[in-house]
């Protein structure tokens, strides 16, 4: 069966934001290590955004294939994160920047993380658990 454009755009964007969570937590990795300032909870945060982004990566993937597996992994990581999204919504980042020196050096670096971070987690999570749970295209992924 053919890929649909739904799937083709879920895929692509689960990607970027896999891709973009391996990026920042090299980034905040190499630059916290350099300075000296790596602590014990900046590397669990450290580990979990590499684990949730190479997670993101690898299910983004198995969904361009059509995989069922990646339609599944994909609607757990929309249920864990749309709920992150709203609680970036909610806590301000002051609050979480004293506790972590990644999340100062992130709320330095990107001063919007939380609110446009918050938004997107929100709304990909929204229209994956929406779209990949539609009968149609539940259909595509059982060949």
């Amino acid at each position: 069966m053919e890929r649909s454009r739904g799937v083709t755009f879920l895929s692509l964007a689960f990607f970027a934001l896999g891709t973009f969570l391996v990026v920042v937590s090299v980034w905040g990795l190499r630059d916290l290590v350099s300075w000296g300032l790596l602590r014990l909870l900046d590397s669990v945060l450290l580990a979990a955004f590499l684990a949730v982004g190479l997670t993101c990566s690898v299910a983004a993937t198995a969904l361009f294939q059509l995989r069922n597996w990646g339609r599944q992994l994909i609607m757990a990581l929309s249920l864990v994160g749309a709920p992150v999204g709203f609680v970036a919504l909610l806590v301000p980042p002051d609050l979480l920047s004293s506790s972590s020196t990644f999340l100062a050096f992130i709320s330095y670096k990107l001063p919007h993380f939380n609110i446009i971070g918050g938004v997107a987690a929100i709304f990909l999570g929204l229209t994956a658990l929406w779209y990949l749970s539609k009968p149609r295209v539940k259909f595509l992924f059982w060949w």
